[in-house]
C-alpha cells in the first residue's frame, strides 16, 4: 500500500511538534498553531479528499493516524496547561521529543524497507528479462 501523502503529512506534523517547545519559549505559539492548522487544511483540501480516501482504506492505518494526532493533541494540552515537577523541569519537552523521535524512526524504517523491497523487485525483473 502506497502512502506517500499520509506519511509526508505525519512527518511534517512530527517535525512541527518537535519544534513546539522552542517556539513556545520564543513566544511563537500562535504562528505555530496557524501553520499547523494551515498544513492540515491544505492536506484536507477538496482535491486531497479523494487522495485521502484512496490511501486510508485500511482501518489499522486510519486508527494509528488518529491515535497519533490525539497523542500530539494531548501533549500540546499538557505542555501548555500542566506545570512540570520541580525535580524534572524538562519532562514534557522530553515526552514530546520521544514522541517525535518514534515517528521519525518509524518513517525511516518504513522508507528504508520500502526501498529495499523495490531494489529486490527490480533485480528479480532483470533476471526474468535475461531469461526471456
Amino acid at each position: 500500500m502506497e502512502l506517500p501523502g499520509v506519511l509526508s503529512m505525519l512527518l511534517m506534523h512530527s517535525a512541527l511538534l518537535s519544534m513546539f517547545p522552542l517556539l513556545c519559549r520564543d513566544k511563537m505559539a500562535v504562528p505555530y498553531m496557524a501553520l499547523s492548522m494551515l498544513s492540515i487544511l491544505l492536506y484536507l483540501a477538496p482535491c486531497g479528499k479523494q487522495h485521502i480516501k484512496k490511501h486510508l482504506s485500511r482501518s489499522m492505518i486510519t486508527f494509528s493516524i488518529v491515535i497519533s494526532y490525539l497523542c500530539s493533541l494531548v501533549l500540546h494540552i499538557i505542555y501548555l496547561t500542566v506545570r512540570p515537577p520541580e525535580k524534572y523541569p524538562f519532562l514534557f519537552e522530553a515526552m514530546i521529543m520521544n514522541f517525535c523521535f518514534s515517528h521519525f524512526l518509524a518513517f525511516t524504517v518504513y522508507t528504508n524497507a520500502k526501498q529495499w523491497m523495490l531494489s529486490r523487485q527490480s533485480t528479480s525483473r532483470d533476471k526474468e528479462k535475461k531469461l526471456n
